[in-house]
């Protein structure tokens, strides 16, 4: 499952995109879901975030935080940053179905606590192509996008 993984300047979580996210364990059942998948990377507005979507990774495993109790880390490899950041937002419209499909007031109210979310196959393509300058390829229906 491809999801979005939120991610601040100044987060005080242990986040380095070339090899791992850390998440406290209210994302847990989304982030093993992605496991042998692709996930976006966005920076909030919060710590001076700029609300765009900045990369892509690929989730290899889900490991306990063996120094601190109730965080993970997700195991990511492939990291790759896109040429150009992709707004949330173009046009009044919402790159995440789920945004989409509310009143945009209560878009900022619905994100708290949704740090790691899940996202639909074609808003990943759309945001993933926006950000690589090409689209990424899913070899069988079920199977993990490739680059």
């Amino acid at each position: 499952m491809n999801a979005v993984f939120d991610t601040k300047p100044l987060s005080s979580y242990d986040d380095n995109f070339q090899s791992h996210y850390q998440f406290p364990s209210r994302y847990l059942t989304v982030a093993e879901k992605c496991v042998g998948d692709w996930v976006i990377l966005r920076r909030p507005r919060a710590d001076g975030g700029d609300l765009k979507y900045f990369a892509v990774a690929k989730v290899v495993s889900i490991d306990p935080d063996e120094e601190h109790s109730g965080l993970s880390f997700a195991r990511l490899a492939g990291y790759t940053p896109f040429g150009s950041p992709v707004p949330w937002r173009v046009d009044g419209r919402y790159a995440e179905a789920d945004l989409r499909g509310i009143p945009r007031r209560e878009v900022g109210t619905y994100l708290r606590g949704r740090s790691v979310r899940a996202l639909s196959d074609e808003d990943f393509q759309a945001i993933a192509t926006a950000g690589l300058g090409r689209a990424l390829q899913r070899p069988e229906p079920g199977g993990s996008w490739s680059l």
